[in-house]
């Protein structure tokens, strides 16, 4: 009898131990075996003095009070290993529990290594500066616009230049410096000097101002992938530095960057001199820019340079050509073949059509492009370096300087540094 209560009262916990200990793991394991064997060996013992006890009624009750005492001894001890294999269990289930977390972080920040290295390898940032150079220009013309980007800028990106028929010495030139050549053709104008090209939609005697859009719009469209894209004039523009070190911190956090020119001649002003862009875009619109549309002050745009990245420079292109071509260009000569209509479009979709949010407006002295046109009619507005480079407001030295040869100083100067490059 009492062999059947100590056998009802140490199985359960022996099956509970058992339980316990599986979840444990191999530490839990080697702590029961341990356990199970000294329960065994005192069943063994328990059965031995129980027969002892049936010989010799006189020892029942001192052997009973004894095994009742071992079976509480035992009890007792059973529930301290299952409380034990239980805090193994949890301790083991903790290092688990770590060890799958580190596995997780090192699997992150192993594909987080992997993208950066791809991002250096495979996708470093691509750049490209392209101009529309479709004029009668030379080797030393080249050289202005290509060896000051390449070694004052050490710019190391993509250039693409839309060109005539270049001389074999210039070709050879430009291809050393990894310069991509589009070749194209020009027509007879109609309406104006100049170049001149012949559009699939506005016909013949476009000015070739306004048809480098379309050239700058297939290149892009061709030519995927771009993170940053600068169009620029051509032969008087001149890299002081990298134009597009400076793009995020003056971009104000848009994705399209357009350059102001100097406020001394405003687009806002409706009288005096100079107002050229004015009346290009009236030419072509009407009466558009009233002073709710151009406040006070009011700069005009140069359609010559304009920086953004690939999608919103493409964005752009897109919609400004669309415009172009809504336009009745047919019936009203001045929205297609007006010489810098191009500028009168531009200023147009600032002003009045493309959304303000997809672009920010830099000052002539204070974006990556230094405008300085009309700076020429306030000549102590120009700083400029101990050195002799242009300097932005806020002192630095401008990335691209546009129109510097309105200024004599500037284009002797550029003269100077770039036979200086050439020895170098």
């Amino acid at each position: 009898a009492i062999l059947a209560v100590a056998a009802l009262v140490l199985l359960p916990l022996l099956h509970k131990l058992v339980v316990v200990a599986n979840l444990g793991g191999s530490v839990a394991r080697e702590n029961l075996e341990s356990r199970v064997a000294a329960t065994e060996a005192f069943v063994s013992r328990l059965a031995g003095e129980v027969e002892a006890s049936v010989r010799d009624d006189r020892g029942s009750a001192l052997a009973e009070e004894k095994i009742s005492r071992d079976v509480a001894d035992l009890k007792a001890d059973l529930k301290a290993a299952i409380a034990d294999t239980r805090r193994e269990t949890a301790a083991a289930r903790r290092v688990a529990e770590a060890a799958e977390a580190a596995a997780r972080d090192a699997a992150t920040l192993r594909g987080t290594a992997a993208r950066a290295a791809a991002a250096t390898t495979a996708s470093s940032p691509r750049h490209l500066v392209m101009s529309c150079a479709a004029g009668n220009y030379g080797l030393g013309q080249f050289k202005n616009f290509v060896l000051p980007l390449r070694k004052l800028g050490a710019y190391a990106g993509d250039v693409a230049l839309f060109v005539l028929n270049v001389d074999a010495k210039s070709r050879a030139w430009l291809t050393g410096e990894k310069v991509d050549l589009v070749f194209v053709e020009l027509a007879k104008c109609v309406k104006l000097q100049g170049n001149c090209a012949t559009d699939e939609i506005w016909g013949d005697g476009i000015p070739v101002g306004l048809q480098r859009f379309r050239y700058y719009l297939d290149y892009v469209r061709a030519h995927p992938g771009y993170d940053l894209v600068l169009w620029s004039d051509f032969r008087d523009a001149f890299f002081q530095r990298n134009p597009f070190d400076d793009f995020f911190g003056d971009a104000q956090g848009k994705d399209l960057l357009f350059f102001g020119e100097h406020t001394v001649r405003p687009l806002s002003a409706t009288s005096g001199r100079g107002l050229f862009t004015r009346a290009w875009v009236e030419g072509c619109y009407g009466k558009v820019l009233t002073p709710d549309v151009t406040p006070e002050g009011a700069p005009v745009l140069c359609s010559g340079n304009v920086m953004g990245t690939g999608a919103a420079v493409l964005a752009y292109l897109e919609a400004y050509l669309a415009n172009v071509d809504a336009q009745d260009g047919r019936a009203n000569w001045h929205c297609w073949r007006d010489y810098g209509i191009d500028q009168g479009h531009h200023n147009y979709m600032a002003y009045v059509k493309y959304p303000k949010h997809k672009f920010a407006v830099a000052p002539y002295d204070a974006g990556p492009a230094y405008t300085a046109g009309q700076v020429m009619h306030v000549p102590e507005d120009l700083k400029r370096d101990a050195a002799g480079y242009v300097l932005r407001a806020d002192g630095r030295r401008a990335a691209l300087v546009h129109q510097y040869d309105r200024h004599p100083v500037l284009s002797r100067f550029y003269g100077t540094v770039v036979r200086d490059l050439q020895k170098a």
